[in-house]
């Protein structure tokens, strides 16, 4: 074996290489741009996709399982939010419980009727003053019953200098607005409302309400409620939206013409918008709000008398639960 090893060994080492001859490329057609390329053809599997496009499938599919089975991505899909200003249909028959409320309350007057805040300003004053103090009516409203709006109201007519204008407010000194403001739901939060209030009236509006409503809702302690009621009752803008206190809000949503959360009235008012002709936006604030002081009340409502019990969502609940 060791013989026949070196003698081969010996044999290539004496032996010329011979080189191999190159081998020439065939030539190819020139490619012209309106030529057509064919792609390669593939079979497909048992899936019935291509080799490369069922990979991507599967492992897409896995992806997906894998996250359906993870305890993390076991999520409840968020509800789709309709865009503001969007129709709906209007609740049915909402027309007849809208007319018979309103015929109930033509003979059942409520505090909102004589002592609201929208009507406590006398028309007699110039325009601006009577503006300011519906203004400020409306801002001393909130959570405050209408007496005792109406008792702070007149108090500051009587007894600030000057009765209540946007200067008056001014001058006097905080504690003594708090002062009279007192018995007002928050009226140390108040006084510091209308102080700031007034400062920015008379700065940028010469001691005049602002007639837009972005303006009214940039004045402190202003929410929508309150800037499209000061809207209608201060210009006479009745289409700038809703006013939606918790009368408004309970009562809407018992006869089932809304569907929101119990502590969202801005929802309510959105919803109320959609579906509710403009016309009737400025006097569904005092017409439920009366029905809700005098007869729908938020405790013991009185539903065995109800004009509408037979329309409302809630009329199983009876006086007396």
């Amino acid at each position: 074996m060791q013989t026949r090893s070196k003698t081969r060994l010996s044999a290539a080492k004496s032996s010329p290489l011979i080189p191999r001859p190159l081998l020439k490329p065939k030539p190819k057609a020139p490619l012209h741009l309106n030529d057509q390329i064919t792609p390669p053809k593939r079979e497909p599997n048992e899936t019935g996709l291509t080799p490369s496009i069922a990979s991507v499938s599967l492992a897409r599919s896995a992806s997906n399982q894998s996250d359906r089975d993870s305890p993390l991505k076991k999520r409840k899909p968020s509800p789709v939010k309709p865009k503001q200003g969007s129709q709906r249909n209007p609740p049915a028959n909402w027309e007849h419980v809208y007319d018979e409320i309103k015929l109930f309350r033509q003979t059942n007057p409520a505090p909102v009727d004589t002592i609201g805040c929208g009507i406590l300003a006398s028309p007699t004053l110039p325009p601006n003053i009577f503006r300011f103090q519906t203004f400020i009516a409306l801002l001393l409203s909130s959570q405050t019953k209408d007496p005792i709006n109406a008792a702070a109201i007149k108090r500051l007519i009587t007894q600030l200098p000057g009765g209540l204008t946007p200067e008056s407010v001014l001058k006097v000194d905080l504690e003594t607005l708090q002062s009279i403001l007192r018995g007002v739901s928050f009226h140390l939060r108040k006084g510091v409302y209308m102080k700031g209030a007034a400062q920015i009236l008379v700065d940028r509006f010469e001691s005049d309400l602002p007639k837009e409503l972005d303006e009214i809702l940039e004045l402190p302690g202003i929410g929508p409620k309150m800037a499209h009621l000061a809207m209608q009752c201060c210009w006479g803008v009745n289409d700038s939206g809703i006013g939606v206190d918790t009368h408004v809000h309970r009562i809407a949503n018992k006869l089932g013409w809304v569907n929101t959360k119990k502590e969202d009235p801005e929802a309510t008012r959105r919803e109320l918008e959609e579906w509710l002709p403009s016309k009737y936006w400025a006097e569904i604030n005092p017409l439920l709000v009366g029905f809700g002081q005098v007869h729908c009340t938020a405790v013991r409502p009185s539903c065995d008398t109800c004009p509408v019990s037979n329309e409302c969502l809630q009329k199983d609940f009876k006086k007396g639960k």
